[in-house]
Formats: C-alpha cells, structure tokens, sequence
C-alpha cells in the first residue's frame, strides 16, 4: 500500500481530474474507482441531491462487492445523467472508441486502424457499436484515421450530428462521401480540406452547416437542400465550386460564404434575402451574372470585392438597399455599368474603386460630391476618378449626405492590388 504523500499531486487511476492529497491512503487504484472519485467531487462541487452524493459514497467507500459490481456503476450514472466510461470495439479494420449517452453511441478522437492502410481503402463508420446505434461523431472523431490512402467516407443512417472537424486539416484525399439521410447538423470545420470530389448532395433534412465546414474542398457542385436554417461564415471558403443556391430559410447570406471560390460562375439568390455579408462573394473571378435580391437592405464590406479579370460587367441595385458597404465592389474590372437606386442612404469607402470601363453610372444626387471618395481610382502612379460625363445624377443635389465635400486630394490613396484585410487598416478580422 502507498501512502498518499508519497504520490502527493500525481494522477489517480489514470484520470487526469482526480490526484491523490497528502496523508490520503487509496488502494485498489482502478480506472472505474478513480472515474467514481471523479463524479463524486463532481456531485459534492454543484450540490447535487444528499441521496446521490450518499450513493457515490458508498460506492467508493465500503458497499458490498457484489452490488457494487452489479448495481454500482448504473446507480451512479443513473444518478448523476452521465456517460460510460470510454469504449471499445473492433469492426471494419479499425478499433473504435466510443462513449454512451442515452442508448446512442458516440464516437470519440480516440480510434485508431488495426493495421494502417498501405492502399487505398475506405473508412466505413459501423451503424452499431457494442449494441448501441451510433448517433454522433465527436470532433476530431476520426483524427487518428487520417490517410492519404483514405478514398471514400461512408457514414451510416441514423448518424445525426457530425460535432466538428474530422481531424486534422490535411492529409485527407476522399474522393467519394456517402452521408445518411438523417443527419441534421454538420458541425464547423468538419471537412475543411478534406474532399476532392466531384458533386456534394447535401441530404434533405440537414438543418445546420458550420462555420468552413467545406472550407478548401475541391467538390464543383454543390446542393444545399431547403432544409438548412443555419450557414457559418466561410462554409464553402476557397471551393472549386461552379455553380451554388442559397436555402430560402436563409435571410442573411453569411460573412465569407463562398469568398475565393474562383471557379463560381453562376449563384442563385433568393428574394427573400435582406442582406449580403461581408466578403461574401468577394475573389469569385468567374462570377458572370449576380441578380440582387429584390428585398435585399445591406450589401456588406467586400462583397463583391476582387472581381478581376471576371465578366462581370453589370450591376444593378435593387430599389429598397440602403447601405453598400466600404470596397463592397471594389476591383471589379470588367464594371460597365452601375445603377444605384434613391433608397441608397450610406456608400462606403471606395465602394467601386478599381474601374477601367465604366461607362455609365446612376446615383443619387446626395452624394455628388463624394465622387471621388467612393470611385478613387489609382493606376500606374496617377489617380483619379471616373468623367464627369458618365454620371447621371438623381433627386434632389441639396442633401449630399454625411460625405459631402469630400475630395480626392483629401483622402489616402488606394492601392487596388493590396491584400483586403490590408486596405481597411486591420478593422476586418480572420475568418
């Protein structure tokens, strides 16, 4: 037997909340005493009901072994609405670790492969383990299972919730996902970097999709049913998508939602949306054609930011906008045209600089005088802004709103080919 001021401050039992105090003597060192210790301290800290700290203690200190083996273990659980302790099972080449909460079964970080892949293989998550129906995966679940040699991820029916990333961001090369029919939230940065296929359907009945859950994959198409309430900023962040749809449940178009998505040529936007993050579409090179939401209020900073090279050579503002952010569309270098509507009350810094072919411009008369502030351009040195003659100014010039007299020689020359977190002095933060 060891007396506790020998091992004073070391772990008990392996578990990391319980240590031995001085002058304590604990014999029979096993991970369900030490998990026992653990609740109890637990059940003692929240002033949990007398009767349930009376069973823990028991169990630690002097039941009878026999219903202390039989009964104990359930009492507490019972008791407290915790999990088991941590499991495992075999099956399809992988030893998978899991908890259980209420009858379901849950995937930890802690699974590893028998054997580890030397050809390419796919990882099939078992529908049951140990009896229980598997209903989550925990972030980070499959961590210890990345491979390059991984091709294909099954996930089976009755998976309801995928918590966070699948492990590490890199390493992944899956070329083929099978997702279940009853999944309902996929959770932030679950696939972040991790697929390179063709065409993502997202099953019908998923409600939540998480912040850069698809962030860096290489899939081309994607569908996302009408089912979804919730999209995180930046959830399909640098894709190699081509063409996408926002879910009519979705009234504002999140902050970074498909920003870097060079490829994306077409995007369909419901009229019920009232507003467009920032960055949201911002470095979509391709983008040929954005029809705004006709009850669309706000057009964030960046927006529509970084267009160069794109064939976007049109835009109109729909009647009922009352904002457009700073840059919201700045460097958009194939802009023709642009008509901003009377409703318009706030434009931005440099809202539309970086023109080269702008012909013809509508604009309240409000903001004759900021001209220069929201159309500064700067290129090989010179600056300046649009002619005069491609202005068509509308209402009343007596209100020229909170920018008026601002003038070009007064403002900070703009650097149209700088990275954006840099033109706006460190105000917009990483996504």
């Amino acid at each position: 037997m060891t007396t506790g001021k020998a091992l004073k401050g070391k772990q008990y039992a392996g578990n990391p909340y319980v240590r031995f105090d001085e002058g304590n003597v604990l014999s029979a060192a096993t991970p369900r005493r030490g998990f026992l210790l653990y609740y109890h301290h637990q059940a003692k800290k929240h002033r949990q009901h007398r009767a349930t700290q009376r069973v823990l203690h028991w169990l630690l200190d002097g039941g009878k072994s026999f219903l202390k083996s039989i009964f104990g273990f359930s009492i507490c659980m019972f008791a407290l609405g915790v999990t088991a302790a941590e499991m495992e099972q075999v099956a399809y080449g992988i030893k998978w670790t899991y908890l259980v909460s209420n009858g379901k079964a849950l995937i930890t970080d802690n699974s590893k492969w028998v054997k580890r892949p030397e050809t390419p293989v796919a990882i099939k998550i078992p529908q049951t383990l140990g009896g229980y129906p598997v209903e989550k995966i925990r972030k980070n679940g499959l961590n210890n299972l990345n491979s390059n040699y991984v091709r294909q991820l099954i996930i089976p029916e009755g998976v309801t919730s995928i918590e966070g990333s699948i492990g590490s961001y890199y390493g992944w090369n899956i070329t083929s996902i099978s997702l279940p029919t009853t999944l309902r939230v996929i959770g932030p940065e679950a696939f972040s970097y991790a697929l390179n296929v063709a065409q993502l359907t997202l099953p019908e009945g998923l409600e939540s999709i998480g912040r850069h859950a698809f962030k860096g994959c290489s899939m081309t198409s994607i569908s996302i049913p009408e089912s979804v309430k919730e999209l995180g900023d930046g959830a399909f962040k640098n894709c190699s998508i081509k063409t996408a749809n926002i879910p009519k449940q979705i009234k504002v178009v999140p902050r970074s939602l498909f920003e870097d998505c060079r490829e994306l040529e077409t995007i369909t936007l419901h009229d019920d949306i009232t507003e467009i993050g920032n960055y949201a579409f911002s470095n979509t090179d391709k983008l040929k054609e954005v029809k705004l939401p006709s009850k669309l209020k706000k057009i964030g900073q960046g927006a529509f930011s970084g267009q160069i090279g794109t064939s976007l050579e049109r835009i109109e503002i729909p009647n009922g906008v009352t904002s457009i952010g700073e840059w919201a569309f700045s460097r958009c270098s194939a802009l023709e045209t642009v008509s901003i509507p009377e409703s318009v009350t706030s434009i931005g810094q440099y809202a539309f600089t970086g023109w080269k072919n702008l012909t013809s411009v509508t604009i309240p008369a409000r903001f004759k005088h900021a001209i220069g502030d929201i159309f500064a351009y700067e290129h090989q040195g010179r600056e300046g802004v649009p002619s005069n003659d491609i202005f068509t100014f509308t209402g009343s010039a007596t209100d020229c709103g909170p920018r008026q007299g601002v003038r070009l020689a007064d403002m900070e020359k703009p650097d149209t080919n700088i990275n954006r977190r840099d033109v706006v002095g460190g105000m917009d933060q990483e996504d």
